[in-house]
């Protein structure tokens, strides 16, 4: 049986590398990341439709497809459709954050302490652990 995961696409390899650090001080649940939204979606076809990852952390600012456009995608895939989703970015403007929260989908500012990194990778544990228990 595989085991769950996380998808995470962002461009900024520090930060993927914090989210990821952070992340196992609460999980042993693995991060797979993704540099852009084409990777993404290019592995998509790769992942297994047997289990689908406990969430997905997507950045809006992503060099390719912006994070809103690859979110409508993954909305519209029968195999991540039901995926919480969160965003993680540097900067949003309130179109973003009013698109976000109409779509129900948390959004998170990339903090600049390693004390925000780990209560943020604390709270996505927890969201992945709940969405796999159920």
């Amino acid at each position: 049986m595989e085991e769950a995961y996380v998808v995470h696409v962002d461009d900024d390899k520090d930060d993927a590398q914090w989210l990821k650090e952070s992340f196992s001080l609460y999980s042993k649940i693995a991060v797979r990341h993704f540099p852009d939204a084409g990777s993404f979606l290019k592995a998509n076809a790769e992942l297994s439709p047997k289990i689908s990852p406990c969430l997905m952390v997507i950045d809006l600012n992503l060099p390719d497809i912006k994070g809103l456009e690859l979110i409508a995608k993954i909305k519209s895939d029968p195999i991540f459709n039901k995926v919480p989703i969160v965003v993680y970015t540097t900067g949003y403007s309130p179109v973003d954050k009013a698109k976000c929260d109409k779509l129900n989908i948390e959004l998170f500012k990339k903090p600049n302490t390693v004390q925000d990194w780990q209560a943020i990778g604390e709270v996505m544990a927890l969201r992945c652990t709940q969405a796999f228990a159920n």
